[in-house]
């Protein structure tokens, strides 16, 4: 188990910290400058202020890892695992089963498309304050 934790957390950290820090350098000094001077400090200007300035990269650093985690899972699966979706693909190419190869991608397939609509969800209702044009033009 914690070698499939391993490896998911290697591939997804990266892509969720550069995503993160992007948001960061991006974000408009002035909201924290107004923030400021309005006498907001310390946690509450993190969390009214700086959150929610780059909630927009955040969720494209966690929608964009989606697919890397479950390739991730799935490796570590085909190295150390008796059970689960990776394990079953690897002992039915071992057997020469394509027909349940490919039932096992697909599968991969619906679980990544599934997960994806969740923090499609996720995203809209975290992110529903953002007019629809500021959504449109960070996200191209």
């Amino acid at each position: 188990m914690w070698s499939k934790v391993g490896v998911v957390f290697l591939l997804t950290f990266f892509l969720n910290f550069f995503n993160t820090y992007t948001g960061m350098r991006q974000m408009d000094q002035e909201y924290v400058d107004l923030a400021n001077l309005m006498g907001v400090k310390g946690w509450k200007l993190t969390f009214k202020v700086i959150f929610p300035a780059i909630s927009p990269y955040v969720f494209t650093g966690i929608r964009t890892s989606i697919p890397f985690a479950v390739i991730g899972a799935i490796v570590g699966e085909f190295v150390a695992a008796t059970e689960g979706v990776g394990f079953f693909i690897r002992m039915s190419a071992g057997i020469f089963r394509t027909a349940d190869v490919f039932v096992g991608i697909i599968v991969l397939m619906i679980m990544v498309i599934i997960m994806d609509k969740i923090a499609a969800i996720i995203e809209k209702r975290a992110l529903r304050w953002q007019t629809q044009t500021e959504h449109i033009q960070i996200q191209a």
